[in-house]
């Protein structure tokens, strides 16, 4: 038994402790109950009560809280009954007895010790609505509205905070926050909406609305005020198209979306809802008479007083005899008329006035239907000038539409500032009809609906000014001179006077107007700095004001130079550019940050073709002046030669032409030194010349100082043959860089030049030849030089005939045809004619002589011997003839072509050939082909070509393989022919080619490539061959830089190598597909590839057989 006291003991502990614990939470409920039930607590659906002070609960009557306690026992009821909420105040709902005459499903309170404990105003600064949005729908009688409302409470405030909703127009049936819990939401009788809000931080509410809509006689409107938001969206929609809608609160017209059925106000922070408008279909009452109402309604401001002129076109749809019209108030009609049909009628007038506005009768003496105009002028009526003048009160009352314009005219002395409008938008005057126009309004505007109304603000014009000056100033070195160009506009308002600031030192200036304006004083009043100019007019000018104003003032340099700018009258901008023309010999540096010295269009200092120096400057901040400094220039002397040598025997006739200029400062007068020895000295485009004391030493004196100057100086002169070569002098001015540019030389055609020294040819092209046969080359000097270094060769001493170019043309036809054309610059000597003979086949056609048609004599022995008549003169002679080939033109075919040989002792230096093909052929020269030559000169022969010497020997002729002389041409060829030009030597008379048809040889090359790619992968089978193969041909690719042999070949290969490499590649998978189908187990028949029958007496293969792959066939 002892053993058992310590559990039984232990057992009692643990349920006294048990039963304690339950005893306390029973205490703590009962407590807990009966402090609610003494604090008189709402239930849960509804908001915390807030507390009352004893003081009013002493002071109030016994009645009161008696009413107070049954009212909220029908709460209760209420509460306990309904599920829905909507929200009623407590006075109204505490003047029902029955909640079942209550329709709504349930209902909130609020005591009125709370309603007074919220209207103390409690913490209303700390919250702020951030977001509202209100969607809904529009029907015919009211709209049916969903506003979601975001407000942001200050997370420092404490306790509950109220906040004004506003929706005092609408009826609210349900509410929730986003929580989905019932808000604490109270309404006064008229008054806002306004919500409890006891949790700090942003809070979203969502509201059903119902908003009744005002069915006027012409439009609907809605009206909702709405709680100043930061960002507001508003969304209707519309069961049916609207026809029009305007927005009253920004007084515009609203734009319709979806199919005319969306209506979305733009609405600011502090805006309420406030629209009208229009649905398609809706029918106007019987009693409107007017359907449509269009015309202009113009208005005069001028002082303190406003004149109406209205010129309506009123289209009535049903027959009317009295119209009704709203004019401000105070005015009355002061003149009207009446047409129908261009017919005046007489009418009776009535005016009817009241406090907000008046109104105008006007009865017909007949019924009226269809267009009738009216015109009616409104007698002056006075505004204040410190409200806002309101334009627009005058329309016609109940009609169906009116449209229209609206011009306001003002005097000048007034200017009228558009603020607020409604109803009307405004238009450019430029969009007027033109008899509008010619009126010149002020304002113009366009209204589609009435009422429309324009809000003017109306004051006394200033007159403004916009200025533009344009200074230049002309600096030398004895004087600057200053003189602007003003262009000043003044608007608002006429000027009688203008006042021109301008700098000290510009004494006496002298005004010069350049319109219409005329200048009757100018005074002058010195002040500390500048100067005062004032401009006083005949009558007052508004509108564009040039005049100049020009001085001189004292070259000071580093001293500042201002602009003269306009001053006196209220300026709106003043803007100005000061341009520096410098002369050529001053130099001019600025020290000035206020001026941007760029020019607008090149942004750099110009220079102008007479040498003057033109800076522009653009102030940054307004007028300023700019501070430079100048000092004078040294004079710099520079000149351009281009000489003419013409030889003339063994001496040379030399003309020097110079292009002389001085920068800086004119020259007047210049020594000359001819070289020594010249004879015939003349000098031409100067005014006079005086030799010095030295014979070779002559001063030129120009007209006058000048800065630019050309002048020729002609004499004759014997140069000096030693072994650098012919060295003919050039004149030398003294004091003067000389640029030696181009020497032009005129040699007989027995001779060959070749420049030296400072000299190279000017173009690698041949010598001209010209009518006399005499040569002429052109040279360029690589750097200054005072001589012409060449070196003269004898071509032919004892010929009769020297032909130091020929050029000879050929054109061959694919059918064997051929025709040429052989041109010689030939001389004779001793001889009264020459002599050529036409190779076998060739038929003479005809001469030209300087490009005149000659006479030939033909021999009687031999028919291509050919005689023409010449003199001992230089001539160019053509000679043109034709023949046929000896066969067609094959496809590896050797042509020679020959050219008329020239008979007698006759030297012929160079030889170029021209040779034209067909289109699908080119030509190739006989690689290594060696020829004798027909003629033979004695001596060698010295030729350039691409940069290299060459020297040939006299009894070879040489073909000319050299890249440049290569040429292809499709506009030099008839018929879009290829051109190839062959250069050659020592008098060729002949030229052997060969003509290849280009599709034969890409073929060839084609299966070459392929032969040779096959035998590659054969020899090795590997992809490296081919990579090394495919290197091959991209080098003779690069290697056919020019259109020969080389390109067959590189597109030849180029299609070898495709092909090879689909052979070689599609090969290997020919040859697995086949291996894979002979190794296949068994075919269609059931059996192997091949049916191997074993006769009866043979034997199975022997595994040592079957190893080494042996095998033998009985058969």
């Amino acid at each position: 038994m002892r053993s058992f006291v310590p559990e039984n003991r232990l057992r009692r502990a643990v349920v006294l402790v048990l039963s304690a614990l339950f005893l306390a939470i029973c205490a703590a409920g009962v407590e807990a109950q009966s402090s609610r039930a003494k604090e008189g607590d709402r239930p849960k659906l509804g908001p915390p009560r807030a507390p009352s002070s004893e003081k009013s609960d002493s002071k109030e009557p016994a009645t009161d809280s008696t009413e107070s306690e049954e009212g909220r026992e029908e709460l209760l009821d209420l509460f306990r009954r309904f599920k829905n909420v909507v929200f009623i105040h407590y006075s109204d709902f505490s003047k029902v007895k029955d909640p079942s005459l209550v329709t709504v499903p349930q209902a909130i309170y609020e005591s009125r010790e709370q309603e007074l404990e919220r209207l103390k105003g409690g913490n209303r600064d700390v919250a702020k609505i951030t977001s509202f949005e209100l969607t809904g729908k529009l029907e015919e009688r009211r709209a049916v509205l969903k506003a979601v409302i975001t407000v942001q409470v200050d997370p420092r405030s404490k306790g509950d905070v109220t906040v004004d909703l506003d929706l005092r127009e609408a009826d609210c049936v349900r509410a929730t926050d986003q929580k989905g819990r019932i808000p604490w939401l109270t309404k006064t009788p008229g008054g806002p909406f306004e919500v409890t809000i006891s949790e700090p931080g942003q809070s979203t509410f969502t509201l059903d609305l119902l908003v009744p809509i005002d069915r006027l006689p012409t439009e609907r409107r809605l009206m909702l005020s709405i709680p100043d938001a930061t960002i507001k969206k508003v969304e209707l929609t519309s069961p049916t198209p609207v026809a029009y809608a305007r927005d009253d609160a920004r007084k515009g017209v609203l734009e319709l979306t979806d199919n005319q059925r969306r209506l979305e106000p733009l609405l600011r922070a502090n805006d309420p809802l406030d629209i009208a408008w229009r649905v398609s279909g809706d029918r106007i009452a019987d009693e409107f008479s007017a359907s449509t109402v269009d015309g202009v309604i113009t208005y005069h401001i001028d002082d303190s007083e406003v004149e109406t002129d209205a010129r309506l076109t009123i289209d009535a749809r049903t027959p009317t005899k009295e119209w009704t019209f709203v004019v401000p108030p105070g005015e009355r009609i002061r003149q009207v008329s009446v047409s129908v049909d261009g017919t005046p009628v007489e009418v009776e007038t009535e005016m009817v006035t009241d406090d907000d506005s008046g109104r105008f009768r006007i009865r017909l003496p007949n019924e009226v239907t269809g267009a009738a105009k009216l015109s009616a002028v409104l007698e002056r009526w006075r505004y204040d000038d410190d409200k806002p003048l309101e334009l627009g009160a005058f329309h016609l009352e109940n009609a169906g539409s009116e449209n229209g314009t609206i011009l306001v005219h003002t005097s000048q002395e007034l200017r009228a500032t558009v603020g607020s409008l409604r109803g009307v938008r405004k238009i450019p005057i430029s969009q007027l009809e033109p008899a509008l126009q010619v009126k010149q309004p002020r304002h113009a505007f366009r209204f589609d609906t009435q009422p429309a109304s324009v809000q003017l603000k109306v004051e006394k014009a200033m007159p403004t000014i916009r200025a533009s000056v344009a200074s230049v100033l002309s600096l030398t070195m004895s004087r600057a001179v200053l003189k602007s160009y003003f262009r000043v506009a003044i608007r608002r308002a006429p000027a009688k006077r203008m006042t021109v600031r301008v700098p000290e030192a510009m004494a006496d200036p002298k005004i010069t107007p350049e319109s219409r304006v005329e200048v009757e004083y100018v005074q002058l009043n010195p002040k500390k700095g500048d100067a005062e100019v004032t401009l006083l007019f005949g009558e007052p000018v508004e509108g564009i004001v040039e005049f100049t104003l020009e001085s001189e003032i004292p070259a000071s340099p580093g001293k500042p130079v201002a602009l003269p700018i306009p001053s006196g009258l209220p300026f709106e901008t003043s803007t100005g550019t000061l341009t520096v023309k410098a002369a050529s010999n001053v130099n001019v540096t600025f020290d000035d940050k206020k001026f941007v010295n760029v020019d607008p269009e090149t942004k750099e200092p110009l220079l102008e073709p007479d040498g003057e120096q033109v800076w522009v400057f653009r102030p940054q901040t307004g007028p300023a002046s700019v501070a430079l400094k100048y000092a004078r220039l040294p004079r710099e002397l520079s000149a351009r030669l281009n000489a003419n040598v013409q030889q003339v025997g063994r001496s040379f006739r030399v003309k020097a032409v110079f292009d002389l200029r001085s920068r800086h400062e004119p020259i007047s007068s210049l020594k000359v030194v001819v070289p020594g020895g010249a004879r015939g000295v003349a000098i031409s485009g100067v005014a006079r010349t005086n030799e010095t004391a030295t014979a070779n030493e002559h001063m030129i004196h120009f007209s006058g100082p000048v800065e630019r100057a050309p002048f020729q100086i002609d004499y004759e002169i014997t140069p000096k043959t030693t072994e650098k070569g012919t060295a003919i002098k050039l004149p030398v001015l003294q004091e003067v860089a000389v640029s030696t540019e181009r020497a032009t030389m005129e040699i007989e055609p027995t001779w060959k030049v070749t420049p030296l020294g400072a000299w190279r040819g000017a173009s690698p092209e041949a010598p001209d030849i010209s009518s006399g046969g005499v040569i002429r080359e052109e040279f360029v000097a690589t750097e200054p030089t005072s001589e012409l270094l060449v070196r003269l060769d004898r071509t032919a001493a004892l010929a009769s005939v020297i032909v130091p170019r020929a050029s000879i043309e050929e054109f061959l036809v694919n059918d064997g045809r051929r025709g040429g054309t052989a041109r010689f610059a030939i001389t004779i000597h001793r001889l009264p004619y020459v002599r050529f003979r036409l190779p076998d086949g060739y038929e003479f056609v005809s001469a030209e002589l300087d490009g005149e048609l000659v006479e030939a004599t033909f021999s009687s022995l031999d028919e291509g011997r050919v005689a023409l008549p010449l003199d001992g003169a230089p001539h160019a002679l053509e000679l043109t003839y034709l023949s046929t080939l000896e066969n067609t033109l094959g496809t590896w075919s050797p042509i020679t072509l020959r050219a008329p040989r020239l008979l007698g002792r006759s030297v012929v230096e160079e030889v170029r050939w021209s040779v034209t093909t067909a289109p699908d052929r080119f030509l190739l020269t006989p690689w290594g082909q060696d020829v004798s030559s027909s003629s033979a000169v004695a001596g060698d022969i010295a030729w350039s070509s691409a940069g290299q010497d060459r020297e040939r020997t006299s009894n070879t002729r040489w073909l000319q393989e050299a890249a440049p002389l290569l040429v292809w041409s499709e506009t030099d060829a008839p018929e879009g022919g290829l051109t190839t030009i062959y250069q050659t030597w020592s008098g060729a008379d002949q030229l052997q080619v060969i003509a290849v048809l280009r599709p034969f040889w890409v073929l060839v090359c084609s299966g070459t490539a392929l032969l040779v790619g096959l035998m590659i992968s054969r020899l090795s089978r590997s992809a490296q061959c081919f990579a090394a193969l495919v290197l091959v041909i991209a080098g003779v690719g690069f290697w056919a830089a020019t259109p020969r042999m080389a390109a067959c070949v590189w597109v030849g290969a180029q299609w070898g190598v495709l092909l090879g490499l689909l052979v070689v590649v599609g090969r290997p998978l020919f040859s697995r597909r086949r291996q894979r189908f002979l190794g296949s187990p068994l075919n269609e028949t059931g059996q192997g590839p091949e049916s191997w029958v074993l006769p009866p007496d043979s034997t199975p293969m022997s595994a040592t057989q079957s190893s080494t792959g042996s095998f033998s066939n009985p058969r």
